[in-house]
């Protein structure tokens, strides 16, 4: 099932993981189960609760679901997001997994960096220092380098921004990753939007649009989101308005998204 999705035949993916679901014994082995059905299906907070309840007895199992519950509620709160990741930094502490480690620190830098507390730059050093010289974290969407980029962007730093999110897209095109080109596209798009380079935004958009599947409504408002914006700004109102409406009809997906639409 990771396989496939990380491939991007999410329904496939979520036909294997639903099939896994329904011969695996209560504990970890459904646990992981349902977690992989949540990272590929557009109920993944709800899914991801059930693999919660599983209680899973492995320390690193239950940061994974706890990083991918993290997420979930990035459409939902923000302060619940950032339990999250706390939660996933903790399990993943006791794991003594440092890869695991690396990663929910560095979710729990962006969310300190969103909800404006701590020391996010701090924090994602450390996911840093623990990442440096692994390729554990090539594909991750959450990781430091990424991380990074973002809180770049937000200090208005758009050519540092630029470089660290050009590498982890040339990353996810060279493993056909989709999961990891649509928010490199996304990110990109909004660094080249505040850089005044409105074409180059457009363009990043655009790919992004082409490259997720049509019928994944995750990342697909986000990306509507940000090419709407573009549109606005180059004067095409129509099809600014047209982009927004589109997302709007998918908007309970997410509601940061289903705003900003």
């Amino acid at each position: 099932s990771e396989a496939t999705r990380q491939a991007g035949d999410w329904p496939r993916a979520r036909a294997l993981a639903e099939a896994a679901i329904t011969i695996a014994e209560e504990g970890n082995a459904r646990a992981r189960a349902l977690l992989l059905l949540g990272l590929s299906s557009s109920d993944a907070l709800e899914v991801c609760l059930r693999a919660r309840a599983e209680a899973p007895a492995d320390p690193s199992l239950d940061a994974r679901i706890h990083l991918a519950l993290s997420d979930a509620r990035f459409g939902v709160s923000f302060p619940l997001a950032y339990d999250d990741a706390c939660a996933a930094l903790e399990a993943a502490e006791r794991a003594k997994d440092m890869s695991l480690v690396s990663e929910a620190l560095a979710l729990a830098a962006w969310l300190q960096g969103a909800l404006t507390i701590g020391d996010p730059h701090a924090t994602v050093e450390r996911a840093l220092r623990l990442e440096r010289g692994s390729s554990e974290h090539e594909g991750n969407g959450y990781a430091s380098r990424f991380i990074l980029a973002n809180l770049q962007m937000w200090r208005d730093q758009p050519d540092l921004a630029r470089d660290n999110f050009e590498s982890g897209l040339a990353r996810a095109v060279s493993t056909a990753d989709l999961f990891g080109q649509a928010p490199a596209r996304l990110h990109l798009a909004q660094v080249e939007w505040r850089a005044g380079a409105w074409d180059r935004a457009a363009t990043h958009a655009w790919e992004g649009l082409d490259e997720w599947p049509a019928d994944e409504p995750k990342a697909r408002g986000s990306l509507l989101w940000i090419a709407s914006l573009i549109a606005v700004h180059q004067g095409k109102l129509s099809e600014a308005r047209a982009m927004a409406h589109e997302a709007l009809a998918t908007a309970e997906y997410d509601r940061l998204f289903g705003a900003r639409n």
